[in-house]
């Protein structure tokens, strides 16, 4: 079913056309045919707003939609913002429409906010609903619906900017009620006229930012008496409610953090399975959503590994949880996802391209499909070269298909490349697979007791910094076991 079903054109090209990348939103007037009494006085106040970003987004328990009241008297207003992907991604599931979804939280907002109509005038109700002594705007959703779904359009020009009046409701409706006045402001009449004052001209001025940023413009009095102004009402905030006013000042302050050219739902989601909880397994719903996320992160970005690379420096996103999920997918079974998304941020992570590649290696290799992995062994050789885990994972690739033999030559080769190199590190991680294999083999204890003795040494260097000194002759055999020269050999790569 059309998630878009049954809005206008003009909506419907705003929606197609939404700045996914950009924290916008877009404001929607929504009408029934027939109302009750105080329903009716609701639908008038109502403001609905689709947004791309929320500045809360990093909270587990979030959700999707929220509803708030704003003023009192004659000019109170009761809002409600949701966010635009989950709207839409929540009508496909339903197999119904977004004007549905929309409709149902907002019949909510009509019938509980008729029934709390004197709170609203008296501008107390976003206090009490904060405390729990007045039902929640959106405490009615999923209740049998008594409305049609309603007509929808846009009541602006398009998308805008979520500004410091999107922020402040959503802190409200999770923190509280913020006592930040942001009404216009007219400042008392000068002593002396100034020409080129704004202020002496009789201006209405926005508040804070235009009336800070027409201060520097305005005449000395004009000037001192703006300052004044924007002191009190931001010392008053802070005052109201330290935790709200703490999370407008962040949610403000993330407004020009980058986004990559990505869509802010897809960074909030990578972001949330990032820092998921681990300690107890994912199921194959979850995996599969994160396998779906990395895939979606791999298109957005493809060709653009330097794009992902900025993504990494700026710490935007938690790199463990990438670098784990291949594996992860294979644990749960999925092995054609892991193998997917292992080849996917091969192309796009450059720093850890030979990693992924060999996992999907050895993925293949313990999933029992021999074929596939050695194939991708060889491949991986050919593009990693001089990649000291590319030739170890070799070795485990033939491991997991039990060719100890095979195993044995790919750990020798990959340790004769990290001798002639003097690197201790690599000798002492190639020896640690050598030992192993060698442990496991009846009659070659001495073997394996030199391969450790080896280890150890090399350990012990790494550990101090040193570089190991190369013995081995050009014309000597290599170590290896090729049966070659060493300089025909590893000595020649």
């Amino acid at each position: 079913m059309d998630a878009l079903a049954g809005l206008t054109d003009e909506l419907r090209g705003a929606l197609v056309g939404a700045p996914e990348s950009e924290r916008a939103l877009l404001e929607l007037r929504l009408s029934w045919p027939a109302l009750g009494e105080r329903e009716a006085l609701i639908a008038a106040r109502l403001r609905v707003f689709l947004v791309t970003w929320e500045p809360f987004g990093w909270m587990r328990d979030r959700g999707w939609a929220w509803a708030t009241a704003t003023g009192d008297g004659d000019s109170y207003e009761v809002v409600l913002y949701l966010l635009l992907h989950d709207a839409v991604r929540r009508a496909r599931r339903r197999a119904s429409t977004l004007a549905e979804v929309i409709g149902e939280l907002a019949e909510s907002v009509l019938a509980v906010g008729g029934r709390q109509e004197e709170l609203l005038v008296s501008g107390a109700y976003p206090q009490l609903a904060f405390a729990g002594e007045a039902a929640g705007l959106l405490s009615e959703v999923g209740s049998a619906p008594r409305l049609p779904a309603p007509e929808i359009e846009l009541a602006a020009a398009g998308w805008e900017p979520i500004g410091l009046g999107a922020i402040q409701d959503l802190a409200q409706e999770r923190y509280g009620p913020v006592d930040l006045d942001r009404s216009q402001v007219r400042l008392e009449p000068a002593t002396e006229l100034v020409p080129d004052c704004p202020a002496c001209a009789r201006g209405r001025f926005g508040f804070p930012a235009e009336l800070d940023e027409q201060r520097t413009t305005m005449c000395t009095e004009h000037a001192e008496q703006a300052q004044r102004i924007i002191t009190e009402r931001l010392e008053r905030a802070p005052a109201s409610n330290r935790e709200g006013w703490d999370a407008i000042v962040g949610g403000s302050s993330m407004l020009s953090a980058p986004t990559f050219g990505l869509p802010l739902w897809l960074l909030r989601e990578l972001e949330s399975a990032a820092d998921r909880d681990r300690s107890t397994l994912d199921s194959e719903a979850q995996l599969r959503a994160d396998a779906e996320l990395a895939l979606e992160l791999a298109a957005r970005l493809a060709g653009q590994p330097e794009a992902f690379a900025e993504l990494m420096i700026e710490d935007a996103l938690s790199e463990d949880w990438l670098l784990a999920l291949p594996f992860a997918l294979a644990r749960g079974g999925l092995v054609d996802d892991a193998v997917k998304v292992g080849d996917a941020l091969s192309e796009l992570d450059q720093d850890n391209a030979a990693m992924f590649a060999n996992d999907v290696a050895v993925i293949l290799a313990e999933a029992g499909r021999g074929e596939q992995a050695l194939v991708r062994v060889e491949q991986n050789l050919r593009r990693f070269p001089d990649d000291l885990w590319t030739q170890i994972h070799a070795g485990d690739v033939h491991l997991a298909l039990s060719d100890r033999a095979a195993a044995e030559q790919a750990f020798r080769a990959a340790l004769a490349k990290v001798r002639s190199r003097g690197d201790a590190s690599g000798v002492a991680d190639a020896s640690e697979r050598l030992v192993r294999l060698l442990g496991e083999q009846p009659g070659r204890e001495d073997e394996a007791a030199e391969a450790e003795q080896e280890m150890q040494r090399a350990s012990r260097a790494a550990s101090g910094g040193s570089r190991l000194a190369v013995k081995i002759g050009r014309n000597d055999p290599c170590p290896c076991g090729s049966g070659r020269k060493y300089k025909r050999c590893c000595g020649a790569r």
